[in-house]
């Protein structure tokens, strides 16, 4: 299974998607715009995306893209779950 996920070797995200899915191959994206695009265009199985931050500031980045992706153009289960 491969995983996108937004961020660099070494991330929070790409410890979290290893501590969910060990045996996954990660897909490093730059952007959370990326992440959405991996995932519609099928070059991942899921997307591990942050929703809610440790810090005081949201991830809107994260919300924006989830809301304006047309539902059928990929596999998801709820934007309210980290991983899609």
């Amino acid at each position: 299974m491969k995983i996108a996920i937004q961020g660099e070797p070494g991330s929070f995200s790409e410890e979290a998607a290893l501590n969910l899915l060990p045996q996954a191959k990660i897909d490093c994206c730059p952007s959370f715009r990326e992440v959405f695009a991996h995932l519609a265009d099928r070059v991942v199985d899921r997307a591990l995306i942050p929703i809610k931050t440790p810090w005081p500031a949201r991830s809107p980045k994260t919300t924006t893209c989830c809301a304006n992706t047309k539902p059928s153009s990929w596999p998801r289960r709820n934007c309210a779950s980290s991983i899609i």
